[in-house]
């Protein structure tokens, strides 16, 4: 849905859209986003970080670490 609306690809529901559009899947994706976080949510223990969207398989890494 993001890549339709950066206008980038069409609606792979429409047409040969889907054929098409097979490079998507193939491709090598890196996002990346900066957090600022309080002291006091840093002194806390177990803490979650939601990744919502996340539909594949991937490396998720927090300040370049692959978290255990």
């Amino acid at each position: 849905e993001g890549l339709m609306q950066a206008g980038i690809i069409g609606d792979p529901l429409y047409r040969q859209n889907e054929a098409a559009q097979r490079w998507v899947a193939e491709a090598a994706w890196t996002l990346s986003a900066c957090l600022s976080v309080g002291p006091d949510w840093l002194r806390g223990q177990g803490r979650w970080l939601l990744l919502d969207g996340l539909d594949s398989l991937v490396d998720v890494r927090l300040n370049g670490q692959l978290p255990l």
